[in-house]
């Protein structure tokens, strides 16, 4: 009986995340209604597979003025490349960009090793 009701007690305080849609249809419902909010999550897979996509999706499905959205390249493809790629779908907004959305290309800093330019911007 003590076991019961501490397990009773322990299913009553488990936290309730919140979750944001990945704009994906039937994703969200895999995941058990989306990403969880405040999560860092991992998107991998070979070249091509469709990663930098679905980081963009859900980007598009979450941005806001309030909380907008931020895709950072390190060392990839051109941002102007990718963005070019992106506007074949329909989640793409350009009029989003800038306001929303934004894009920001480390990769100088970083080839160069400058650790305070990154940080910088």
């Amino acid at each position: 009986m003590v076991k019961k009701d501490a397990r009773k007690k322990a299913a009553s305080k488990r936290v309730s995340l919140d979750a944001l849609a990945t704009g994906v249809p039937g994703f969200d419902q895999v995941l058990g209604g989306g990403l969880p909010e405040l999560s860092f999550n991992l998107i991998a897979g070979d070249p091509g597979s469709g990663k930098t996509t679905l980081a963009m999706q859900v980007m598009f499905a979450n941005a806001t003025v309030a909380r907008p959205g931020l895709y950072l390249t390190l060392l990839g493809e051109p941002s102007l490349k990718m963005l070019r790629y992106q506007q074949q779908f329909d989640f793409f907004d350009a009029s989003r960009v800038g306001s929303e959305v934004h894009f920001l290309n480390l990769s100088e800093q970083v080839l160069a090793g400058d650790l305070k330019g990154v940080l910088a911007r």
